[in-house]
């Protein structure tokens, strides 16, 4: 580490943490063009998302969401396929539950989630770019996520719960002297619809310093291979939980 590295740590408050590392941005993808649509911002620069509607945004967000809650009948042909257990009790055939979450990638070992929460957020133009997510289980099993498998899931808890159309978006500035991009979404002109793949939308997580400044000077803080850094906000917050953690997991068999 250099010597503009130690003063840099200097400055820093027990209240505004930042992590510094390489732009993850550099790969960001360009949403689709479309003559009928127009950009909306959200957030503009220097603020990030906090809040769509009710929901306060955070690490939570990383469990998941309700996909559907309506209940789906088996046709016949499914149950016709479909594994049918015999107990004492009764016969149990497999059903299919009424309230979906979509995946839960949150980091049950407290590790990596505001780190996670950056990466699950994050638009990049090639899959293979992406970040992976890396997070345990509340079981304790360690698991890695590809980009494309996270960032459909991503899009749709977006187009879910932050609709600028049906949901208030709040805005916060990033702490101190720290900057991060507009948040933003493309919209169809005729039918209010959101552009799929447009999104790009910053959290706390996003908020980032390049530049610090002391009573000695300005300083830019870079690796060893004096190549320059982002020093993102790296002090979790939580936000609100997007499903039902006190309700017991429905079970697939219904009992006949």
């Amino acid at each position: 580490m250099n010597k503009l590295s130690n003063i840099l740590w200097k400055i820093f408050t027990s209240m505004v943490v930042f992590s510094c590392h390489t732009n993850m941005d550099v790969n960001a993808e360009e949403s689709p063009e479309y003559d009928y649509a127009q950009t909306q911002v959200l957030c503009r620069s220097g603020y990030y998302v906090s809040k769509c509607g009710e929901h306060t945004v955070g690490t939570n967000w990383l469990k998941g969401y309700r996909e559907s809650e309506n209940t789906v009948s088996i046709n016949a042909s499914t149950q016709q396929s479909a594994q049918v257990i015999v107990t004492r009790a009764a016969t149990l055939t497999p059903l299919i539950s009424g309230v979906r979450n979509s995946p839960n990638y949150y980091d049950y070992s407290g590790a990596n989630n505001i780190k996670n929460l950056r990466s699950f957020f994050s638009v990049f133009l090639h899959d293979e770019d992406g970040p992976k997510i890396i997070y345990t289980t509340s079981s304790g099993t360690l698991q890695i996520v590809s980009y494309s498998e996270y960032k459909n899931v991503r899009d749709s808890l977006l187009s879910a719960i932050c609709n600028p159309i049906q949901h208030q978006i709040v805005c916060s500035k990033c702490p101190g002297v720290a900057s991060v991009p507009a948040s933003t979404v493309d919209i169809t002109y005729d039918s209010g619809l959101l552009v799929p793949g447009s999104w790009k939308f910053h959290t706390i997580a996003d908020c980032y310093m390049q530049e610090f400044q002391d009573s000695t000077g300005i300083f830019e803080y870079v690796d060893d291979d004096n190549t320059p850094q982002n020093c993102y906000y790296s002090n979790e917050v939580a936000g609100d939980v997007l499903i039902d953690e006190t309700a017991a997991p429905p079970s697939i068999y219904d009992q006949e």
